[in-house]
């Protein structure tokens, strides 16, 4: 048998509840577009990429080049709200 020495942890929503974050970056955007998101109108953007995601929220068809653009400063939202920082899934402290 051999013993393991490493393992390898997907981080986002296994160990840190991003979450929060993602959903609010959602909303920041689309109040910016001039569209009130629904309470969970973020529920369709899980597992997608951003790009592919903010047509959904829209609910149109955009040119790859504006959904990229879309999808940076969905992003930026995010990656500003992190730097609050993010709180562990419950339990993990423990682990």
């Amino acid at each position: 048998m051999i013993a393991a020495r490493a393992a390898i942890f997907d981080m986002d929503g296994v160990l840190i509840d991003s979450g929060a974050h993602h959903r609010d970056a959602w909303d920041l955007l689309l109040r910016e577009l001039g569209h009130e998101p629904s309470p969970e109108s973020w529920r369709v953007t899980i597992g997608r990429p951003a790009e592919e995601a903010v047509s959904l929220l829209l609910g149109r068809r955009l040119e790859n080049s504006e959904a990229r653009a879309l999808a940076r400063r969905k992003r930026a939202h995010y990656a500003r709200l992190a730097e609050r920082g993010v709180l562990p899934i419950r339990g993990v402290t423990t682990l």
